[in-house]
């Protein structure tokens, strides 16, 4: 549940920037370009997960790995 609410979010933030960035700038990147910073941002951020609960991080790490 906590990783499908950590992906969830991630993806609206980063779909959200490149909608602004292609109404306000005019600039449009590869799909490529836009799925790369929200898994970036997934694994740092399962990443810091490990020092207050290294099962935890350990277990989501896998998760996470095992479906990209």
């Amino acid at each position: 549940k906590k990783l499908t609410l950590l992906c969830w979010q991630s993806s609206l933030y980063w779909i959200w920037q490149e909608k602004n960035k292609r109404l306000h700038n005019n600039q449009f990147r590869p799909t490529d370009a836009i799925i790369r910073p929200i898994t970036r941002q997934i694994t740092d951020r399962i990443s810091s997960y490990r020092f207050n609960s290294p099962s935890a991080s350990s277990r989501y790490m896998h998760m996470w790995l095992s479906t990209t």
